[in-house]
């Protein structure tokens, strides 16, 4: 161990009182909590961010070459790819090298990343096809239980996070002018079938719709005029209104598709009763002619024409009955999305909790318990706002509580009973201690900061990002009541965009968010994920991240010595000292290699 600091000093020293030059002795920091060197570590991509083509094994070695103790593996290959990455491709051999370099490095795996551009969601929704696919939602729950066992093999525990996209839903669905966000896009509701996933958009602005309903009370209209029912035209505002007045059970959304229905039964229905009225018609012709004892071939094919015709009544009959059948079946089936796609996803993160749970207790070598959950997503979809992680990951507690103490659970495709697989036998009680340990997200900070995008964008520039940053430490003081973290990807940006600086580097107030969260008593892991300035020189994603929070390097008691070193003490110079070398490097190297005086007397 590098040892920057001795106390090798006689009283007649200078540094004996006021220690080294540098100004290590001004810093006290011993009553504050502190994020040290050690707990900053950083992530490694799948895929090489430098442009070396160097593999997992050597962006791993690479990383503990340049200081790092704590690394998060970040999958970068699609999950239904067959080939090129993810825990699929590390075999025995691979999987025993990154081990030993841990252990020789004493370093640790303390995380991985799903591959966010094909598993955004635990929920099942299916970007590409816009609809929700349990399907697709099994696939991310199987490769996610890889990820799992391959944290447990390789990292002998350790964090799993999937970035929650869990579905698009408006901006204004969770932040409002009133909180300063100015949503750009027009407001969208969804409907979901919840048996076919199939998803019903339609934008507010565009509702106008002719109902037999009064808009003010919501109750059908009998008048009739000109011999037809009179209608009245409703706007989704019209909706909003009823569901004030019915209460929160009410869905204007599905209320809306309701009606749409209702209008399709009637037609459905009223073509039933058209068809079957000249079917009796028919009949009574057709009974006429077969009564006549010798028949002409004209009523002969008369009748035959007859017959067809009563086929065919009888065939749309029942096929308008079928269609007014399936309308109304498809009422009882439309759900908000949000009630949908939330649930999906919260039992996913239950299910996979338990996974978690199962895999830290039976393997003997676990260091560190295994815990998943999702990461803080963007702006544009669920589990993109604070008050959305909070809720996707309590929830998901819930249900990870129900699994672990109920024999039996509701089936939910038929309604009835049936048996609870995750049955664990656990109270209450030893459940929650289980939810809360095993259920955990990840903070990325990068993330928080895309919604300056849509904060106050009248004001000025620098004023606007004073403000947004308040707002932003808000977040992040909620966030940490909640104790619903495991992880910390602290990350930095130079504007609103979606981007991966080091700390320090951006326009956010990262290194406070992090230390306000380790005051509140956070124990996770700290990354940085700054690897977008890599491609400038290999080691920035770390070093800058050590520059930005100057954490302590050591902890040194004696004469004139309050506290240990920063790293900015020694970062870039010789140990705290701005002094001239000892030696010559570089270019000024003599032919016959390094050159360094036996005196020791400094080059000026």
């Amino acid at each position: 161990m590098v040892e920057f600091q001795s106390d090798y000093y006689h009283p007649m020293d200078r540094e004996y009182e006021v220690g080294i030059a540098s100004g290590v002795g001004k810093q006290n920091k011993i009553e504050e909590p502190i994020v040290t060197i050690g707990e900053l570590g950083q992530t490694v991509p799948e895929k090489d961010p430098a442009g070396k083509f160097k593999n997992m094994v050597q962006g791993v070695q690479a990383a503990m070459r340049a200081g790092s103790k704590n690394i998060q593996l970040v999958m970068s290959e699609s999950h239904t790819s067959p080939m090129g990455g993810r825990p699929k491709a590390y075999g025995k051999e691979v999987r025993q090298a990154m081990k030993d370099a841990f252990l020789a490095n004493d370093a640790r795996l303390i995380g991985i990343e799903m591959p966010t551009r094909s598993m955004n969601n635990l929920s099942g929704f299916d970007q590409q096809q816009g609809v929700f696919s349990e399907t697709a939602r099994k696939k991310s729950l199987d490769e996610v239980k890889e990820a799992i066992r391959f944290a447990s093999d390789v990292g002998q525990g350790g964090g799993v996070d999937i970035v929650a996209f869990e579905y698009n839903r408006p901006i204004s669905d969770i932040a409002n002018e009133k909180q300063g966000f100015m949503p750009e896009e027009e407001e969208v509701v969804q409907i979901v079938d919840k048996e076919t996933g199939q998803i019903q958009a339609f934008r507010k602005s565009q509702v106008r719709i002719q109902l037999p309903y009064d808009p003010k009370t919501g109750k059908e209209i009998t008048d009739i005029q000109d011999g037809l029912p009179v209608l009245k035209e409703w706007r989704w505002e019209d909706f909003e209104k009823l569901a004030e007045r019915k209460g929160p059970d009410y869905d204007p959304g599905k209320e809306f598709l309701k009606m749409q229905y209702d209008g399709q039964i009637r037609i459905a229905q009223s073509w039933a009763r058209n068809y079957a009225g000249r079917l009796d018609k028919l009949k009574e012709a057709k009974d006429e002619l077969e009564q006549i004892p010798h028949r002409t071939p004209t009523q002969e094919s008369e009748l035959h024409n007859i017959k067809m015709q009563i086929q065919s009544s009888r065939d749309m009959a029942f096929g308008q009955q079928q269609q007014a059948a399936e309308y109304e079946e498809r009422k009882k089936r439309m759900i908000p999305v949000s009630d949908y796609a939330q649930k999906k996803s919260m039992m996913s993160y239950a299910e996979l909790g338990v996974a978690a749970m199962d895999e830290s207790n039976n393997n003997p070598k676990i260091r560190h318990p295994i815990h998943v959950g999702p990461e803080i997503g963007w702006p544009h979809a669920y589990g993109g706002h604070p008050e959305e992680f909070i809720e996707l990951i309590r929830g998901a507690r819930k249900e990870m509580i129900n699994l672990l103490t109920k024999p039996e659970i509701l089936d939910p495709k038929t309604g009835g009973i049936k048996r609870n697989p995750f049955y664990r036998g656990l109270n209450p009680k030893q459940a929650q201690k289980e939810a809360n340990e095993h259920i955990r997200g990840m903070f990325d900070t990068g993330h928080l900061g895309m919604w300056l995008e849509h904060f106050k964008p009248h004001l000025p520039y620098r004023e606007r990002v004073k403000q947004f940053n308040n707002w932003f430490m808000e977040q992040v003081d909620k966030i940490s009541k909640a104790d619903v973290v495991g992880g910390i990807q602290a990350v930095d940006s130079a504007g609103a965009a979606h981007g991966h600086l080091p700390a320090g580097q951006g326009i956010f107030p990262v290194v406070e968010a992090v230390k306000k969260l380790k005051k509140e008593g956070f124990k996770g892991y700290i990354v940085s994920e700054g690897h977008e300035e890599e491609q400038f020189g290999e080691g920035r994603i770390l070093l800058n991240t050590w520059k930005a929070f100057n954490a302590p390097i050591e902890s040194r008691y004696g004469p004139g010595v309050h506290g240990g070193r920063q790293f900015n003490d020694v970062h870039q110079g010789y140990f705290g000292r701005q002094r001239p070398p000892q030696q010559m490097f570089g270019s000024y190297t003599p032919p016959f290699g390094e050159y360094k005086p036996w005196s020791e007397i400094p080059f000026e």
